[in-house]
């Protein structure tokens, strides 16, 4: 995905979901929406959709905690 669309829009790569949150974390604002849509499986991190589901909304509420 990155090699189809870096050119038009800036893209960063990190290995891990968590470490993807993490780097996105200062934009993140309470009163905004965060869309999670995933091109494809994670099956090399994650059981299933739910449990990745579940990882990226308990990884949110940690940063939003921390406001």
């Amino acid at each position: 995905i990155q090699k189809q669309i870096g050119y038009k829009l800036k893209t960063l790569l990190k290995p891990t979901l968590g470490e993807a949150v993490k780097c996105l974390s200062p934009h993140f604002v309470k009163s905004t929406t965060i869309l999670f849509s995933p091109g494809c499986s994670s099956f090399d991190e994650f059981a299933n959709f739910e449990e990745r589901g579940n990882f990226f909304k308990k990884r949110l509420r940690q940063y939003y905690d921390e406001d």
